[in-house]
C-alpha cells in the first residue's frame, strides 16, 4: 500500500486540525513525494498547520524544504518561525544564515506575552 498517496489524499481533503496530525504523519515517513502537498497546506491561515508543516519539512528534506523553510522566518507568527528555525538547523543549511541573520533584524520577535527576545 502507498502510504504517502493515501496521507495526501486525506491532507488535501482534512479541516485545519486534521491536516496537523496528517503533516505529523508524513513527517515520520520522510518521504520527499510529500513536499509539494505540505507546500500546499503553507497558504492555510491556521498557524497549527504552518507550524506542522515546517516541522515536517525538516525530515522529508525534499527539493523545496530548505528554501520554504528560509521563506518561514519571515512568517507573521513566532511559533511558526521558530519551528522554521529548527527544521533550518535540523537540515544543517548554510544557505539559511545569511537569511537567518537577515530576519533577526527585521522581523518582531515578541513572544505572545509581551516578551521581547533580545
Amino acid at each position: 500500500m502507498d502510504y504517502i498517496a493515501a496521507l495526501v489524499e486525506a491532507l488535501l481533503a482534512a479541516a485545519p486540525d486534521e491536516k496537523v496530525r496528517i503533516a505529523e504523519a508524513l513527517k515520520e515517513l520522510e518521504d520527499g513525494r510529500a513536499e509539494p502537498y505540505l507546500l500546499e497546506v503553507l497558504n492555510e491561515p491556521d498557524k497549527e498547520a504552518r507550524i506542522a508543516v515546517a516541522y515536517a519539512l525538516s525530515f522529508v528534506a525534499a527539493t523545496r524544504s530548505e528554501h520554504t523553510l528560509i521563506e518561514l522566518l519571515g512568517d507573521p507568527h513566532f511559533a511558526v518561525r521558530t519551528w522554521a528555525a529548527y527544521g533550518l538547523s535540523h537540515l544543517r543549511s548554510h544557505a539559511a544564515v545569511p537569511s537567518a541573520g537577515h530576519r533577526a533584524r527585521t522581523v518582531d520577535f515578541t513572544i505572545p506575552g509581551g516578551y521581547r527576545v533580545p
